[in-house]
């Protein structure tokens, strides 16, 4: 026995000498809001438990360097807008950040090596795509369905990329690879990248012909001119904060070069173009500009007659005087609905418009123009959403129309001026030869001059006030085509469409989409009717009604719209097609989109059931509920395709469910604990239902009623009146 002990405290005494060991390989812990997992003294990232927007991913946990962000990290993620990777990270694994669609910026990532299968795809955020520096190989289907990545820049470590990594990238026109061609035909690019393989690849030949620096700070932006074949040159600017505004085209630093440059990219992180930084780089073909950039200088751009095409960025709010001034090879221009100042003559001289694109018709009317700067005096026809605007109605809750917002607008038939609006400005429709008709609320009191002049097609004004009413609108000199009209005073309000919206940006198949409509005026009340389109076509159609909202369920992918028609009393009838789309995935897993309970409260004895709805993976989904009082299992149900479950509770207390859904391979989701049921002793019975085992019988055959109660005190006893 003796021996038995001392070989014991001989263990003890070797087991009390080894280091102590904090986190075990491969197990699996929580910090904060992160889970993660250590393996051979590294840590993985398997799970983020935050909604923040804007994430750091930390560069330690537990005492480990995080060396990866696991596979579904931050999957599906909605709030997520930006995220910076440490330099540690190496691997970004499968479906990291698949879905996190309103992802809009990476940054760091550095030491990132391998991109796995599906990591980024759906993140319909990101526009201006940056890879790592020293990145290796990209998965598959890594950015497939990133409908709005612009450009991408690809190091010249990539020996890998993997087959549909940029599928259904739509956007994607031009690609800047960090190497020579040569390079570039050695990478192994699988199939199904038709995005990346037909955009323009900029190449790097490996020199940097020059260098300096050109940041409002001096080295905070930098900028290198590099060859990129046939005698063409690429500057390249990055950095972060305001570019330098230049005094004179003599002081831009590659001033000396313009001749030759024939593409420019500014990175993400520069917040402005200086003042003019491309003036008469008159070989231009293509300009990239990333979406930080808020501010385009005066005379930026100034005498760039090659450039045919720009996409301003999406957050961009000024544009200064001259800045596109003689842009004569311009044919289309795009204007964020963030604009909110041109200069003068910003687009003078672009001759070359054929149109212009916008997004908020309310912006546009915000914008004071002149008729100098509108590039419509060029453009003549413009189009809201790729649709041109012809029956212009201005935005319910716009007060002006701008000046010069719609001069020269050629498209224009008609145009409905909302109540509520008070002034159109000087030229607002000046030049519009094909107008008709104008349609102007008694709410208008200034008319400037010039506002429709030149519109001579102008035969009928429809005005909701009075003929007195209309005498005290101030009407400015030279209006003759609109005071010349026949005036229909005390017209009935037309119905203006003041808004489409649905409850979500980007869905599942199987997930709901509900669109809410909008409308004022019109005579009587107002019905909807709604037209769901799949890829441009009628998915279904609902019928009229005074319900203002509609839910539609798709079971396929792929990019969903509505247009809602509104019909008054009267029989009169508009359409409004302008929601954003929605655009539908097929999840690779179960997600649970919901699970409600048929009441809030109940009494003892009566039932309560639970509705589960869930959407994506492989199969046929089955479901199965955990009930629970008061945070404690009180009775569990056995996985089926049944989507309700009715439990019956037998004495007052909090009741919740927690509902896992399993498809035909084997991956779950969950639902974890719904708002709670109270259920409460009642003092008196309750009847809670009472039901026939037949609707329909024969004389002589017997019929069965079935009565259900709960509460009182006492053992419960029943009547049954035949009648």
């Amino acid at each position: 026995m003796k021996r038995v002990f001392s070989l014991f405290l001989c263990l003890l005494l070797i087991f009390a000498a080894l280091p102590m060991i904090s986190v075990p390989a491969k197990a699996n812990y929580t910090l904060g809001s992160w889970e993660f997992s250590v393996f051979h003294e590294e840590a993985a990232i398997q799970k983020y438990y935050g909604s923040a927007e804007e994430v750091e991913v930390p560069s330690v946990l537990g005492g480990y360097p995080v060396t990866e962000i696991g596979s579904f990290t931050f999957y599906g993620s909605q709030t997520l807008k930006t995220v910076s990777i440490p330099a540690s990270v190496k691997t970004i694994g499968t479906k990291a950040f698949l879905g996190c669609s309103n992802l809009e910026k990476i940054s760091g990532a550095e030491g990132v090596e391998s991109i796995g299968w599906y990591a980024f795809a759906d993140c319909t955020g990101l526009r201006d795509l940056m890879l790592p520096e020293n990145l290796i190989q990209v998965g598959w289907n890594a950015f497939s369905g990133c409908t709005n990545i612009k450009s991408v820049r690809i190091p010249g470590s990539v020996t890998e990329i993997g087959g549909y990594a940029f599928e259904k990238c739509t956007g994607l026109t031009g690609a800047e690879y960090c190497d020579t061609k040569e390079q570039w035909d050695k990478i192994a690019i699988g199939e199904g990248n038709d995005p990346l393989t037909l955009a323009t690849i900029y190449f790097h030949d490996g020199a940097v012909y020059y260098a300096g620096v050109c940041g409002a700070e001096g080295a905070n932006v930098a900028w290198t001119l590099d060859s990129i074949g046939d005698g063409c040159f690429a500057l390249w600017i990055f950095g972060t904060g305001r570019m330098k505004d230049f005094e004179s085209s003599d002081s831009v630093p590659w001033h000396d070069h313009i001749g030759v440059i024939s593409y420019a990219s500014v990175g993400p992180g520069v917040t402005n173009i200086g003042d003019m930084a491309f003036c008469n780089c008159m070989k231009l073909e293509e300009a990239s500009l990333p979406e930080t950039v808020t501010e385009i200088g005066e005379e930026a751009f100034l005498g760039c007659s090659s450039l045919p095409a720009l996409a301003l960025p999406g957050g961009l709010t000024a544009i200064g005087d001259r800045a596109f001034y003689a842009c004569s090879g311009l044919t289309e221009l795009t204007l964020p609905a963030g604009v909110t100042a041109v200069g003068e003559e910003a687009f003078f001289g672009c001759t070359g418009l054929t149109r212009v694109d916008i997004t908020d018709l309310a912006a546009w009317c915000a914008i004071d123009f002149t008729a100098a700067v509108n590039p419509l005096v060029y453009a003549q026809h413009l189009y809201l959403n790729g649709t041109e605007v012809t029956e212009l109605v201005v935005p319910y809750g716009v007060k002006s129309v701008g000046r010069a917002a719609f001069f020269s607008c050629q498209g224009l038939t008609g145009v409905t001026i909302p109540t509520g609006a008070e002034t159109i400005g000087s030229n607002a429709f000046g030049g519009c030869i094909n107008m008709t008709s104008v349609w102007i609320p008694k709410s208008m009191k200034t008319i400037e001059a010039y506002a429709f002049r030149n519109c001579d097609q102008i035969r009928d004004v429809w005005y909701s006030g009075t003929q007195a009413d209309w005498n005290k609108i101030l009407i400015g000199s030279d209006n003759a085509p609109l005071t010349s009209a026949t005036i229909h005073s005390s017209s009935p309000e037309p119905i203006i469409v003041t808004g489409v919206a649905a409850d979500k940006s980007s869905a599942w198949a199987g997930e709901p989409i509900t669109w809410t409509a909008a409308a004022v005026g019109g005579s009587g009340t107002l019905k909807y009717c709604f037209y769901v389109f799949k890829d441009g076509k009628i998915a279904e159609r609902g019928a009229y009604g005074t319900g203002k909202t509609y839910t539609y369920t798709p079971d396929a992918i792929g990019t969903f719209s509505v247009c809602v028609y509104v019909k008054d009393g009267a029989g009169a009838t508009v359409k409004e097609n302008n929601a954003a789309p929605v655009t539908v995935s097929a999840s690779a897993t179960p997600i649970m989109t919901g699970v409600t309970a048929d009441r809030t409260s109940a009494i003892v004895g009566q039932p309560v059931t639970w509705t589960a709805a869930a959407a994506g993976g492989s199969g046929a989904l089955r479901y199965c509920f955990y009930v629970f009082k008061d945070g404690k299992i009180a009775e569990r149900g056995a996985y089926g395709p049944g989507k309700t479950y009715t439990y019956t509770p037998a004495a007052p207390g909090k009741f919740t469910v927690r509902v896992y859904v399993k498809d035909g391979v084997g991956q779950t989701a969950i639902k974890d604990k719904t708002a709670p049921v109270t259920v409460t002793a009642s003092a008196n019975p309750v009847i809670t239902g009472v039901a026939a085992n037949r609707t329909s019988a024969s004389v002589g055959q017997p019929i069965t009623w079935t009565a259900a109660a709960a509460g009182g005190s006492g053992t419960l006893r029943y009547c049954f009146y035949v009648f």
